[in-house]
């Protein structure tokens, strides 16, 4: 069981404690920002293949579009940047 859910347990036990022996000030002792959040998942990054084929992708449309990510790619520049 992740630290989280321990949180969120404790969390129920005391509003349910406030409720039933009437200490109001208990459900105030664990808030939502105490619960940590969840770890991201970092999208997968391409294999060389995938690398390699977009690449000549890019190369062969030949437009602005594909130019600009060319352009992104090769400097590694952002969009933001890019887009100015």
């Amino acid at each position: 069981m992740t630290h989280a859910l321990y949180v969120i347990r404790l969390r129920r036990m005391l509003e349910e404690l406030a409720w039933t022996k009437g200490i109001p000030h208990l459900t105030h002792l664990v808030h939502s920002d105490d619960i940590p959040r969840r770890d991201q998942d970092l999208p997968r990054p391409l294999t060389p293949e995938q690398d390699r084929l977009i690449q000549q992708e890019l190369l062969r449309r030949d437009d602005r579009d594909s130019n600009a990510f060319l352009l992104l790619r090769h400097t590694g520049m952002r969009i933001g940047e890019c887009a100015d």
